[in-house]
């Protein structure tokens, strides 16, 4: 038995179970939708069954694996059970190992959802032996009250062993703070509500139609949303006018944002309805923005926000609605979107043919055609609007009024003549484009200025730096640097995870092929680019430079073409050549004569290394090099996002216990179309 032990240790990890996937590949859409996969797993979170609406209890419990402990990714499983005694019990850092479960996306994220032949074993994290003693994980293995389907057999005993002692469980909370999590999940009360009730400081659920198409705010998207009730701390709109007519913040009564609206209406009489104060703004950040923007959600549809906090707008009197990304679950989407033949539509769709009934109207656009007209984003103000059309707008102001507006109209379209003018004299490469050519071109430094947020704490305004901001932005600059230093380390293949075995097995569920072929290969690459402007008055103005990554998607919208080994495809590696060429012109030319000429293999290996995390490493390119760089200026999109990253201080870590929020850039949106 010994020797047989010994035998076997001497080959390498035990391999996975049979079917066993990986959470990262879930996550990355490798495992399609509705599929049914086994996973093996250590629990990091959960939160206490509930009733459905229907006759099932639920709970969810989040978990992470090998393959996405490094990023601290995590997904989430939903079980179903008629009882509540059929739930298994956890605790922090237990094993679960689940079989035949269903790959779903819920809310805009993919998770996992017991199915009816489920098998759910949890071994108990303390009491799993290490794999190089003589117990079996057996022993740690809790007593499940629904048996049913598969069960673990002793190579299944001895990779949850081998995989929980190989596992870095530094992101699982200590017992005490998961159990606490886990109470205060069984006190969330029914957040809904109906507008109406709603009053200020407070979260809600709440289940409106969208009054008119969103608008797009650097970032953030406005929406104005009506459940056909009334609250009196809402703006009263009219129907003459004299109340706010059109889709502005109560910080824009001009109208200086209108060109980055999604759908603007024309008329400041254009209200579509409700009259009254029937229609709440609501102002949604990222991941919710680009869920509605990505849907297409318009006027009419019905929809069901969550956790929505209510609170006074920038004028301090009407209540509006702001939904910011869970802090918890970042991924998850609280937007819903509702078929008219949802039971829950019930109340408010009687409430709706109520009041088009008052008012004698079936169609809310019916007293305003012009509404049906809905005009395409506006690149700053139009030139083509008549002296009579403005004046008609404002034929509810008064004359001061008007001066201001038409004063604030005309330094607009300067000041925006101005910036294309500007943007002209740079001499953009018209072979590298762009998405959102109609907003404003940020300059890098606008990219890196500190991000602070406004909270209110015990009714006193208090303001704080926040470590990035999610948000986009479209700017002018050129490239200066690029790292790998070598073009053919562009593109990297996955390694092969320890954990994925050896043995291939033709039952696996997952159809995943461990071959290194060409699904194996991603992109990733960082550019130093520099501010088009600050390039041009190089000597007048200090340098604006910043690290961008770019990431497999972003590559493949910039290149064209999917990655592969570049050192054995010669020819891919020259296509890459030519198209990075029409970027950055002359610099990996520069770059490979400055590094020929120095023969130190210690500077060498310094060059491989990635760039500085932050990506506000502004490290020199080198006068020698810059002297000689030609290349010309392009439009680019990029985005600010953050990632975690390990830290020994713990003034530091604000991302948890070791761990620190870093802010990064990267590429997006953009092309080259030689």
């Amino acid at each position: 038995m010994s020797m047989s032990r010994k035998g076997q240790n001497a080959t390498g990890p035990p391999p996975p179970p049979s079917g066993c996937v990986n959470i990262d590949d879930i996550l990355g859409g490798e495992i399609p939708k509705g599929k049914l996969i086994h996973i093996c797993c250590v629990v990091k979170d959960y939160q206490a069954p509930i009733h459905t609406r229907g006759k099932d209890y639920k709970m969810n419990v989040t978990v992470f694996d090998h393959s996405t402990v490094e990023d601290q990714r995590s997904i989430e499983l939903a079980i179903f059970r008629p009882l509540m005694d059929q739930f298994p019990k956890f605790n922090a850092g237990d094993v679960l190992l689940a079989f035949s479960v269903k790959v779903q996306e819920f809310q805009g994220c993919i998770s996992l959802i017991t199915h009816n032949n489920s098998s759910l074993n949890v071994y108990s994290g303390i009491l799993i032996p290490k794999p190089s003693g003589s117990q079996s994980a057996s022993v740690a293995l809790k007593s499940n009250a629904k048996l049913r389907g598969r069960l673990p057999s002793d190579k299944d005993h001895a990779y949850v062993s081998y995989m929980y002692h190989h596992l870095d469980k530094s992101c699982i909370p200590d017992q005490e703070a998961f159990q606490a999590e886990a109470n205060q999940s069984m006190n969330i009360r029914d957040k809904f509500s109906t507008l109406e009730n709603i009053t200020e400081g407070n979260f809600y659920d709440i289940i409106v139609q969208l009054v008119k198409d969103p608008y797009d705010m650097f970032g953030t998207l406005t929406c104005y949303v009506t459940d056909y009730t009334t609250n009196s701390r809402f703006f009263n709109q009219t129907t003459d006018g004299k109340g706010r007519g059109r889709a502005e913040r109560d910080d824009d009564p001009y109208g200086y944002t209108a060109k980055f609206q999604i759908n603007n209406i024309e008329s400041a009489s254009a209200w579509p309805g409700p009259y009254g104060q029937m229609s709440m703004q609501l102002t949604c950040w990222d991941p919710h923005a680009s869920y509605i923007k990505d849907n297409k959600l318009g006027a009419g549809t019905w929809v069901r926000f969550q956790n929505v906090h209510i609170k006074p707008g920038k004028n301090g009197i009407n209540l509006e609605g702001f939904l910011r990304q869970d802090q918890k679950y970042p991924e998850r989407i609280k937007v819903e979107i509702l078929e008219d033949n949802d039971s829950r539509l019930k109340d408010v769709l009687r409430r709706k043919q109520e009041y088009e009934k008052s008012n004698k109207r079936k169609n809310p656009h019916h007293h305003n055609p012009r509404v049906a007209q809905q005009a395409q984003v506006r690149q700053g103000p139009d030139p083509t609007r008549g002296k009579e059309q403005r004046l008609g707008e404002t034929s509810a102001e008064n004359s001061n009024q008007r001066r201001k507006r038409l004063w604030a109209e005309k330094q607009m379209a300067a000041e925006l003549a101005q910036k294309r003018k500007d943007e002209e004299t740079l001499g953009l490469n018209s072979l590298v484009r762009c998405e959102n050519l109609s907003q404003e071109a940020s300059p890098i430094s606008r990219l890196l200025e500190p991000v602070y947020y406004e909270a209110n704490l015990n009714g006193q305004e208090i303001r704080f730096q926040i470590p990035f901001n999610n948000v986009n932005y479209r700017t002018n600059v050129r490239v200066v640097d690029f790292r790998p230093e070598r073009l053919e380390d562009f593109a990297i293949c996955r390694p092969r995870s320890r954990y994925s075995g050896d043995i291939s097995d033709d039952s696996s569920v997952s159809g995943l092929d461990d071959d290194e072929d060409s699904s194996n290969w991603e992109w990733c690459f960082w550019l130093q680019v520099e501010d088009a402007m600050a390039f041009k008055n190089r000597g007048k103005r200090p340098e604006e430079r910043v690290w961008v990554m770019v990431d497999n998607l972003a590559a493949q919208c910039l290149t064209l073409d999917d990655a592969v080994d570049l050192r054995a495809n010669q020819d891919n590696l020259s296509a890459l050549r030519e198209k990075m060429c029409t970027l950055w012109g002359n610099l990996e030319e520069l770059k490979r004569e400055r590094s020929e000429s120095r023969h130190d293999a210690k500077r060498r290996r310094k060059h491989l290394a990635m760039p500085p995390l932050s990506s506000e490493g502004n490290v020199n390119a080198g006068a020698d090099l810059m002297k000689d760089l030609c290349n010309d200026p392009f439009s680019c999109c990029i985005k600010q996002y953050g990632v975690m990253e390990k830290t020994d201080d713990p003034k530091e870590a604000d991302a948890g216990p070791g761990r620190k929020w870093v802010r990064v850039f990267g590429l997006f949106g953009t092309k080259i179309c030689a």
